[in-house]
């Protein structure tokens, strides 16, 4: 899992593998994707003999290449962190917890 944030012209500012609070309140809205998604795409046809250019994707190339079940799972905890949670503080705050996820990411 890495997460992407962007500044607010929707340019890619930043790739962090955890979700750092500091960093959510400057660039708010930060996309989770899998650890191997590429953030680059081409930019325009390369000269003869030369590779083709690449550039970073903007956020709305990014939320276009995300599903919807692609960005819910990457909304939820680790199964590790679900069972935790419910050991540690009961099965309604689990409960509690994973509606504000499916709320955030409807169908």
């Amino acid at each position: 899992m890495k997460y992407l944030y962007f500044n607010e012209n929707g340019n890619l500012h930043i790739k962090a593998k955890t979700l750092d609070p500091e960093l959510v309140i400057q660039f708010p809205n930060p996309i989770a994707v899998h650890s191997d998604y590429d953030t680059m795409v081409d930019d325009g046809a390369a000269e003869e003999g030369m590779p083709t250019p690449k550039r970073e994707k903007t956020r709305t190339e990014v939320e276009a290449d995300i599903t919807y079940s692609e960005r819910r799972a990457a909304a939820y905890p680790s199964i590790e962190d679900q069972l935790d949670k419910i050991y540690h503080e009961g099965l309604d705050a689990w409960k509690s917890e994973i509606k504000v996820i499916k709320d955030s990411n409807p169908k």
